[in-house]
Order: C-alpha cells, then structure tokens, then sequence
C-alpha cells in the first residue's frame, strides 16, 4: 500500500475518476439528464472532492462549507433526475474506493481509513436524497400555487368580457408561472391560417404580419394530435420553426396548442434566450394546462360576444322597423335606412339605389357616408344603367343573392381610384326584392376586407335588405296613393277658383307656404300631410258662397260678412264623408280662429287652436296680402311682412310668425311655383 503524505496530494492520484463515473451512463440517463456532459462531470468531480476532505476531522468545516450542495440543488431545479445524480455519486464512491484501497495515509490504519470513507459516502448519499426532498417539497408547493393561480384565472371582468384582453392578460400570467422570457398567442383553426393576436417578439406586429408558418410536422403535432412541441437547436425536422427560433435568438421554445372539444383554436408560443434553461417537463405540463383554460375562457368570451352582437343586431332591427315603418315618406325613409345601416355594420357608407319605372336605371334615393356626394354626382344624376352592369353579378341580384366585391378593383360600378382614395377595401350588394322582382340595391361600402365580414353579420345585412324592400314598395304604393288622392284634391280646389277668379293659384301658393313653415318647425311626415291637404282646402266651404258676394269689388255688410264667415263650417261639412281627409278636417274648419280668440267659428284661443290651422292661417293671410283683390291692390313684400309682425300674438300665434319671417329673411321673396304643374 503506498503511503500519502496529506489529501491534496491523495486527490491527484484520484484525477479521471469524474469521466469514468460519468461514462457508466447509459444515453437514456444522459438525455434524461437535462444538462451538457461537462456538467454531469463536473459535478462529478466535485463530489470526490466532498469524499476526499470529508476524510479529515481538521477538513469536515471544509466540507460542510463546500459549495457542492448549492450546485445539487441548481442542478435539482434543472430536472436533473435524482436517480441519474445518485448514480453518478455511487460510481465515484466505489472508484474512490478502489483508488483509496492501494494507497494509506499518514497516521491512518486501513480499517479506520476504509471505515471513515464509508460513513463519508453514506453522508453523501444522504445529503443528495435530503436536497432532492426538499426540492421536491418546493417543487410540490410551487406546483399547487401554479394550479391554484391558473385555476383563478381570468379574475377580472374585463378579461370575461373582452377577447383581447383576455388573451394578453393570460399571455402575460402563463409567462410568469413558468418564467418564459417572451410569447405569443397565434389564433386560427387550421395550420395554415394562423394569425397573430397578441405577441412581445418585438419584430413582430400582430397588425401587418404574415401568418405564422408551420412544418408539416409540427402541424400534425399540434393540430392532429394536440401536444406541446418543443423546438431546439438540434431538431432537424422543423426547418421553419427553426427559423422562427433563431430569430427569436433563443436556445428553445415551445408550442402548446390551445384546445376545445379536441380541437386546436390556438397556439401559446413560448421562449427563453440563450443560457437560459429549458423548459421543464412540469412547465411544459403546466402550459399545456393552462392554454386548454385559456381557450375555453377565449371560446367564452367569443360566445358572449357573438350573443352580444345578437342582442345588439336585434335590438337594432328592430329600430330600423320601428324607423322605416313609422313613415310613408320614401326619401325620409330612405335616408333614415341608409345612415342606421352605416352606423350598425361600421360602414364607410351605404347607398340605396331604386329601380326606375322602366327598370333600365338604378337612382340612387339615399347615401351616407364619405362618399355620398361622388355617389350622387355618378353620370351628372347619380344613376347606374341596368343593361352596363355584370350580367352575372346581375342574375344573381336578381336570384335574391348578396354580391361580394373583395376590391375596389373588382366592381364595375363605381370609380376604383375614388373608392381607394375613400379608404373602401371592398363592397356587399345586397338586392331589394318584393315578389321576386329586383326593385333597387344595398350598397354597403366597407372599410375592411369583406372576408373578415361573418355570417351573422351578412344575415343581418339580408335581413335589412327584406325589410327596406316591403316598407320601400309600401312607401312607393303610398306615394301612388297619395299622388291620387291629391288629384282629387286638387280638383276640389279648382271648383272654388271657377267660382272666385281672383284667387286662381292663392290655394297652391298657401300651401307652399304652410309647409315652409312646418318643415321649419320639424313637425312630422304625418303633419305634414295633413297641413298639406287643409291649405290645399281651406277654402273649399267658398263653393256654398254666393258669387255676387265673393267678387263684390267693395265692403260687405255685416249679413254678407256673416255669410262668408259660413265657409269653414260648409268646408267641415263637405269633407266629413271622405275618409282620408278626417285628418285634415280640424285644420278645414279652424282656419280662420284668431290666437287672441275672437276668430271664428268657435272663438278657439292660443294652443285650443291646432297648430296645422295656426300656421295655415299665417300663410293664408301673408298670401292674401301679397294678391290683388277685387276691393284692393296687393301689398308689398315688407308691408306684408309689417302686418304680420303688428298682428302677431293677436291674430296670429307669435311662434309661427317668428318661424315664417326667419324663413322670409333668409329666401328672401318667395317665388312660389303653380302646384298644378308639379
């Protein structure tokens, strides 16, 4: 046995014993190990070093002030399995052993030698297992927090309500539970669509770039199968991914797949920078764990969304009803429709374009939006002739189909550079059909690329469609309707001209007048036409009115006055039977009551009078004055206005007076055309 002065010099015939120890692994140990070669050797040979100085009394300080148990513990932390490290120390211990057996040291006999070495290497062994337990014990408790913290998520309303809230919120939780570096969050239900939602990667943007690539591999993985993938260095069958990894100038990165009903909606990528340590397998777990949460708070909130969007949509068609079913007037209609439809789908503007009567044009009745004005001016009236539209594009239509323009350069209806220039990515046509026939078009300009737009949004759209097309024909009926009615109308008020020729035109003018006034005061489509029927008839009692009495070109006595004052009453009588005049009917009759009550013929005073007869009865008298009469010459325009101003709040009602002048100051002498020829 050769003798050894002291320990160091005992350690130098001990050099090699680390790659012999080391080399004893198999290569399922090895890779299982989760750290380089050197570095199993290193720790190695600083475990022979522990043996050695544990030897000596005056080195037992020494050894227990080593730094070996730190470096167990770090190498616990990076997964080194602890059956892999026990191995290792086994295998030092018996080659320590073997070398120690043929060498003594000075004042040591061999069994003291040979027995010290022993408990020194059980010490050893035991100080391993302790480390590896309490790693384990603090593992285990970093664990449940993990759980218990991915188990709370989301906590807060805005992550339960918002999309992307919810997923930059979760990207950032996920990131700091297993210390990933950076992420992203890729979204897309098939390997080839996969776009950027939220992302750190600092080159990219989640807004312009290109969807993410994946190798066919990595694809089968995440999307057939639904397992994390992890991408290194030394993975060859990945090229892409490999790619995207050094750019990211990291040592690996993993891919979790988001899953639902075992269908992958999602990818979390994750990285760490070079030197960093991989990701371990409970990380890995822990992601995969949380990504599946993540994607059913994301599937949540998207079905929250989506009812949202529906309660939104019908709270909306209903108000389009309510507004296109609340008047008979086609161009208020229209107008109404066309902005309400801007507003609902984020449009950069909506036309509505009706089929002319010979069905060669489409006009367009209303647009809103940035474009309406270009819209409007197309070929000098706004118009779009049938027989140069797409044939095809116009069967469809036709058919009751919708009509998807991706590109500005793809229609051939509108100027292309003009819908660039107004920011217009794409189109929806949308035809308004009553009984299968094409009566005009939607035209929803859109902002975004038409792809993007969904199914529920295109039903709501076609939804709209059905109903603009029942309350458009309904206001064209209508608009017949009273375009006949008011024939009859007009006829009546002839009859009062035969008899009075002074006051040919006084009826037209009157009216002209009246609804001045009204639109002035927003008064609604339904007054409206009620002030318009009663101007036009206001006089109409004049036909029981003897004519000696209506031309006398002097004063009347008291009994021709009175007999003149007769005329409302004989006009409330001639219109009672005739059904559609019962609205006008009020106005007939008390259009000649003062505001200061002593009009007749009931004395009626201030609001008891109804505002249709208040503001006839300004625009009657202003009109009046303006014509010559058989007993005077015609007033002048600011005499006119004159007495106006001197009567107003004794004969006329000062608020309508105030409206009649405004509207006189700023049109100035009013040209009022012959009804009879509009």
């Amino acid at each position: 046995m050769k003798l050894k002065a002291n320990l160091d010099e005992l350690i130098k015939d001990l050099e090699g014993i680390d790659k012999i120890a080391v080399s004893s692994l198999s290569q399922p140990e090895i890779d299982a190990a989760n750290v380089s070669v050197q570095e199993l050797r290193r720790i190695a040979w600083d475990y022979v070093e522990y043996l050695i100085h544990g030897l000596s009394k005056n080195n037992r300080l020494q050894a227990e002030e080593s730094q070996l148990p730190h470096r167990i513990a770090e190498l616990a932390q990076h997964r080194l399995p602890a059956e892999v490290l026990m191995k290792i120390a086994n295998n030092c211990a018996n080659l320590c052993m073997e070398r120690l057996e043929k060498v003594s040291l000075e004042g040591w006999s061999a069994p003291n030698f040979i027995s010290r070495f022993h408990r020194v290497a059980l010490e050893g062994s035991g100080m391993i297992a302790r480390i590896y337990m309490q790693q384990k014990e603090i593992e285990f408790s970093w664990f449940l927090n993990a759980l218990e913290e991915i188990e709370a998520f989301p906590s807060t309303l805005a992550s339960l309500t918002d999309a992307d809230t919810l997923l930059k919120s979760g990207l950032n939780k996920l990131k700091g539970i297993i210390a990933a570096e950076e992420g992203a969050i890729v979204m897309g239900e098939n390997a080839k669509t996969l776009r950027w939602t939220q992302s750190d990667f600092k080159w990219v943007d989640p807004q312009t770039d290109q969807p993410l690539e994946l190798d066919p591999y990595a694809a089968e993985k995440l999307y057939g199968c639904g397992v994390t993938l992890e991408v290194r260095e030394s993975d060859g069958s990945m090229p892409c991914l490999n790619k995207f990894r050094r750019r990211l100038r990291s040592e690996s990165i993993i891919l979790v797949p988001m899953r639902i009903r075992d269908i992958t909606i999602g990818l979390i990528i994750l990285s760490k920078s070079r030197g960093s340590r991989p990701f371990t397998e409970r990380e890995r777990r822990l992601a995969a764990l949380f990504a599946n949460g993540l994607a059913k708070s994301f599937e949540n909130v998207r079905l929250h969304a989506s009812e949202q969007q529906k309660i939104k949509n019908t709270v909306a068609l209903l108000e389009i009803a309510r507004v296109i079913n609340s008047t008979l007037d086609l161009e208020t209609m229209t107008k109404h429709l066309a902005r309400m439809i801007v507003d609902l789908v984020g449009a950069e503007a909506c036309a509505i374009f009706l089929m002319d009567s010979e069905k060669e044009r489409l006009l367009p009745k209303a647009v809103c939006g940035s474009i309406a004005e270009e819209i409007m001016a197309l070929e000098g009236k706004g118009e779009l002739r049938v027989a140069q539209m797409n044939p095809g594009r116009l069967r469809l239509l036709s058919g009751g189909n919708t009509v998807i323009v991706s590109a500005p350069k793809d229609n051939d209806l509108f100027d292309e550079k003009l819908l660039e220039e107004r920011g217009v990515q794409g189109m929806v046509i949308h035809p308004l059909l009553v009984r299968e026939n094409l009566i005009g078009m939607l035209v929803i300009f859109q902002g975004r690329k038409v792809e993007e737009i969904g199914g529920e949004e295109k039903n709501v759209i076609a939804a709209i469609g059905s109903q603009a097309a029942i309350a458009i024909e309904n206001a064209i009926l209508y608009e017949d309707i009273e375009k006949s009615y008011f024939s009859t109308v007009k006829a009546l008020a002839k009859a009062i001209e035969v008899k009075d020729p002074y006051t040919h035109g006084h009826s037209e003018r009157v009216t002209e007048y009246a609804l001045m006034i009204a639109e002035e005061m927003g008064l609604d489509d339904r007054e409206k036409q009620n002030i318009k029927y009663a101007a036009t008839l206001h006089d109409i009692g004049k036909i029981g009115i003897a004519g000696k009495v209506l031309n006398k070109p002097g004063a009347l006595t008291d009994e021709e006055y009175m007999h003149v004052k007769t005329h409302p009453l004989l006009g409330d009588t001639i219109v009672e039977p005739v059904e559609f005049l019962q609205g006008p009917r009020p106005l007939i009759l008390h259009h000649h009551e003062r505001y200061d009550g002593r009009g007749y013929p009931d004395g009626l005073k201030g609001e008891e009078i109804p505002l249709g007869a208040r503001i006839i009865t300004v625009a009657d008298s202003f009109e009046a004055m303006r014509s010559d009469r058989p007993y005077r010459k015609a007033l002048t325009f600011e005499d006119a206005k004159s007495e106006l101003i001197r009567n107003a709040g004794t004969q006329f009602d000062p608020h309508v007076v105030e409206t009649f002048l405004k509207i006189l100051e700023r049109e100035g002498t009013i040209e009022v055309q012959d009804m009879a020829s509009s």
